[in-house]
């Protein structure tokens, strides 16, 4: 309790009760609930979040889970056990993104805030997103090469690398597409562009992060935001739609005219990364390097399961997002 006390001083805040949760604590004041919360960032991280929020709350009037100053009249209070932040604590409610109208509005307020979260003038130290995004990919690619080959030094074959050489070439085919489709845009300069105007992606907008408090939309957990192109937050919440897509939805054309009516800032030239980034089948890689990192000889239940779930769903995938008009 002491140490509570000595964080919230440093914050002008007189606890009068707290109560513990998973990862934070919610402080009860005489000025209202708030949320201390230990932050495993680096200061410059924190500061950084910290310019995005204030930028966003005074440009478009977006709310934003704002951090208190402390004394020192920075973000955060260094303790002897780490850094410590506290922000306003508000029951809110998540986005329903099986809900058509609930979608749709959600988009719009993406829209709204990127229409914030451009031209910040940063005084702390920027955050970039990696720029070499084909390098990455190409990387992936020869991981998934590579296994082949050790699949193949192999006298006896589990279920999974049964799996892995069935789908073998179709995944190939997949991956070479999306990479050269990529290779055929212009994504380096699509990024630079990004970096001179100092355009800010949440890349965390999951439903949680993307509240409703008294009918206004509240974004909260910016800790993966990145100076990067607003199209990755598309992107992002597209394929969250798709992930669980209910069955009276929004075409991904819709989505995206949804998103320019609010914002039109997005040019074609960035809308033309939207396919190639969204087939490459990262949900697939990931399961594979899941497996193979650990160097099992067996596949457990859950993963083959999932392995399953996955193959089919990025054929449903694919047949939604190739309806995309450009």
């Amino acid at each position: 309790m002491e140490d509570i006390n000595y964080i919230a001083k440093n914050f002008d805040l007189d606890v009068t009760s707290f109560a513990k949760k998973k990862s934070y604590y919610i402080l009860n004041t005489d000025s209202g609930l708030y949320k201390l919360s230990k932050s495993l960032l680096q200061p410059e991280n924190i500061e950084f979040m910290h310019e995005m929020k204030e930028h966003v709350s005074n440009s478009v009037n977006i709310e934003t889970d704002r951090f208190l100053l402390s004394a020192s009249g920075g973000p955060y209070f260094l303790n002897d056990d780490g850094l410590y932040t506290i922000t306003r604590h508000k029951e809110l409610r998540h986005s329903d993104f099986s809900d058509a109208p609930g979608f749709s509005n959600a988009v719009e307020a993406i829209a709204k805030l990127h229409k914030g979260l451009i031209n910040i003038e940063f005084k702390s130290k920027k955050i970039y997103l990696a720029t070499d995004i084909i390098s990455d990919l190409e990387n992936k690619f020869k991981r998934f090469e590579a296994v082949k080959k050790l699949i193949k030094q192999q006298r006896r074959l589990s279920d999974f690398d049964i799996y892995y050489i069935r789908n073998f070439d179709y995944y190939k085919n997949k991956i070479q597409k999306s990479i050269g489709l990529l290779k055929q845009t212009n994504i380096t300069g699509i990024m630079s562009n990004a970096a001179g105007n100092n355009s800010v992606c949440h890349l965390l907008l999951k439903q949680e992060n993307i509240c409703l408090d008294k009918g206004r939309f509240y974004f909260r957990d910016f800790s993966e935001a990145r100076v990067a192109p607003h199209i990755f937050d598309l992107i992002y919440i597209i394929d969250r739609y798709i992930k669980d897509l209910p069955k009276v939805h929004l075409s991904i054309n819709e989505i995206i005219s949804l998103y320019l009516k609010i914002n039109p800032g997005l040019y074609t030239e960035g809308l033309k990364i939207i396919y190639p980034l969204m087939s490459f089948p990262n949900r697939y890689l990931k399961i594979c390097d899941k497996y193979y990192s650990k160097k099992r000889t067996w596949a457990p239940v859950s993963m083959a399961k999932k392995m399953d779930y996955i193959i089919n769903g990025y054929k449903a995938y694919l047949e939604y997002i190739d309806e995309i008009d450009l």
